[in-house]
């Protein structure tokens, strides 16, 4: 079967954003950046695909988004930093 480039460039752009927001984890104080990354990022597709699927006019992920980091990454690392960009 051949290769969809079109595919290809998706999975290359993906690899991408991956090892960033791995990085950035690492840079707030994630002591589990495999699995901080693999939660946050499907919580993200989970919120855009329920938008997708049941639209709501009032839609704001942020506050939602920005609990995660305060769960996942421990107290006196830079977390602050990853909330508060991620609720502006």
């Amino acid at each position: 079967m051949r290769a969809c480039p079109r595919r290809q460039q998706l999975g290359s752009t993906g690899a991408r954003v991956n090892a960033w927001f791995a990085t950035w984890l690492r840079v707030v104080g994630s002591t589990d950046v495999e699995r901080d990354a693999n939660l946050i990022m499907n919580y993200w597709t989970g919120l855009v695909l329920h938008e997708l699927a049941i639209p709501d006019p009032e839609f704001d992920p942020r506050p939602r988004l920005a609990a995660l980091p305060d769960t996942l990454i421990p107290a006196g690392s830079s977390r602050e930093a990853l909330s508060s960009n991620l609720s502006h």
